[in-house]
């Protein structure tokens, strides 16, 4: 006891003044998830109240979610070697200031009644956070002490979900309160950009973890180039759609991805379980089938 004590002490003696910079790292996730999704919606509504034909406002409403998820694909990747080639306080830093770029196109789009460049925001906005994203969660092991972690791992969620959730009631009274001036809206938000980075300065400061790392303009390339391995076995995971396929009938027999391949059928027995002691083995579902049920010839 006395020793888990000392142990615990420690941890928060190695990182003095860790709330400070924890609690400055919620507030500014918490804005940046309010801002994206009421942009988000904020353009959604607009969209609803104008007089387009159904057909034609259920396609702008996709058109703008798709602008909104696309850039998590494509950025998310750039904003993990950001991460690592620089301070991520000085990531978060540098991301909140693109967003008071991103908020002067909102407001610009708003202001004039451009369809286009407000949904040239939502993609913006979108980028922003893409970026942003592999920063907030890498800071946290870093600013906090190894027992506080699982605990700012759920604080930092919370505290998404309810930015996100009250964006969306937001936009919907930014959208009636300023009909016909919605630039105004622009502006509110542009104020919690404002609040956003001036809580980011007071982020924990921490070192470049790889200062050489070296830019790779095709970063699926750079994922693809990883040398992937079993964190027990250490064997070598190759990443294909057979690989996905063989993992879900693994899994779904509660066996080792890994070391179970489906050798000419069904997967191999658990390690550790005679043949037959399986559950699913038992009930006969251990060969892959099609949607009519009937076995699938490998």
């Amino acid at each position: 006891m006395n020793e888990q004590a000392t142990s615990v002490e420690s941890q928060l003696a190695a990182k003095p003044g860790w709330r400070f910079g924890f609690w400055s790292l919620i507030v500014t996730q918490f804005q940046n998830a309010f801002n994206d999704n009421a942009i988000k919606y904020l353009v959604i509504y607009l969209i609803i109240a104008m007089n387009f034909p159904k057909e034609r406002r259920d396609f702008l409403g996709t058109v703008v979610s798709a602008l909104f998820a696309l850039p998590f694909i494509f950025f998310s990747l750039t904003g993990g070697y950001f991460a690592d080639r620089y301070s991520k306080r000085s990531v978060v830093i540098g991301t909140k200031l693109m967003e008071i770029f991103v908020m002067g196109v909102t407001i610009l789009g708003l202001w004039l009644h451009n369809l286009p460049l407000e949904c040239a925001a939502v993609f913006l906005i979108s980028t922003q956070s893409a970026l942003f994203g592999p920063s907030k969660y890498g800071l946290l092991p870093e600013v906090l002490p190894e027992r506080r972690l699982s605990w700012g791992n759920g604080v930092i969620e919370l505290g998404t979900f309810i930015g996100s959730i009250s964006a969306v009631t937001a936009a919907g009274y930014l959208a009636e309160r300023y009909h016909g001036r919605e630039a105004m809206a622009g502006v509110i938000l542009l104020g919690c950009t404002l609040l956003g980075l001036a809580t980011s300065f007071g982020i924990t400061h921490v070192p470049a973890a790889d200062p050489a790392k070296k830019f790779r303009w095709n970063p699926f390339a750079d994922l693809a180039a990883q040398r992937w391995r079993h964190p027990t076995t250490h064997e070598a995971v190759h990443f294909s759609a057979k690989t996905i396929e063989r993992w879900f009938y693994a899994a779904r027999s509660e066996q080792d991805p890994i070391r179970c391949p489906r050798a000419g059928g069904g997967p191999l027995p658990p390690r550790g379980r005679p043949p037959g002691s399986d559950p699913v083995e038992r009930h006969g579902i251990d060969r892959p089938t099609d949607r009519r049920g009937q076995p699938r010839h490998q």
